[in-house]
């Protein structure tokens, strides 16, 4: 694995959002997570749902403070992972976090739509809470690295707030994070952009808080086993 230092990338072209919306909130985003019930238990109800394999490869994007790379390096022994995120403040809690697994995880600043990896590395993919933080270009263009950087059959699991009846965010979410990139969320958009490059993709929504799960694989030669999902 590559070392766990993060590896700086050219800015992006718009105003990255930080994990808990104010850089000095960053530390206690883990807490606030737990608050809303967002924490350990629903990290591991996204790995059930990702189903790693042994020794396989997972990268997560917009990893945040590690807490779901650091879940899956415990319970997955085998398991090789990336972590990637363009706030650096974020990634060196994070590091603090993987700091016993620094041989099985690697960590880079980067942003989701230029990923520094090569071509058809990964067998598996998450994003967590992260591409409510991306407008509508970076979101598909994200998407579209993801997919670059899986091999083919390689699957994505993408969870996200969900959409809402109105299409728009619910009153205590507004209250607590800049919603400014989460209309495609709130308007059910985020499945009709896997569908440029993934296929077999489902929703499965969770009621409180509202999040959506959504599965997807990148699709693979004629004759090849498709991943496995829970």
């Amino acid at each position: 694995m590559t070392p766990m230092q993060p590896v700086a990338t050219s800015p992006p072209d718009y105003p990255v959002l930080p994990a808990a919306n104010r850089h000095w909130l960053t530390p206690l985003y883990d807490l606030r997570c737990e608050a809303m019930g967002l924490g350990r238990r629903f990290r591991r109800d996204v790995l059930a749902r990702l189903a790693l394999g042994r020794d396989e490869r997972l990268i997560d994007v917009g990893c945040g403070t590690g807490r779901l790379l650091a879940e899956a390096a415990l319970s997955h022994p085998g398991v090789a992972a990336v972590g990637i995120d363009p706030d650096p403040g974020v990634l060196a809690i994070a590091a603090r976090h993987l700091a016993r697994w620094r041989g099985r995880v690697a960590l880079h600043a980067a942003r989701a739509e230029a990923l520094p990896l090569p071509d058809g590395t990964f067998d598996a993919a998450v994003s967590s809470l992260a591409f409510h933080h991306l407008p509508t270009p970076a979101k598909r263009a994200a998407l579209r690295e993801i997919r670059r950087v899986l091999r083919p059959g390689g699957r994505l699991l993408l969870v996200d707030f969900a959409a809402t009846a109105g299409h728009r965010p619910p009153w205590w979410l507004r209250a607590i994070e800049s919603v400014e990139y989460a209309a495609d969320q709130y308007r059910g958009r985020l499945p009709e952009y896997l569908a440029a490059g993934f296929i077999d993709i489902r929703c499965v929504h969770r009621r409180w808080p509202s999040v959506e799960y959504l599965p997807a694989e990148k699709p693979a030669p004629a004759g090849e086993h498709g991943p496995r999902w829970q």
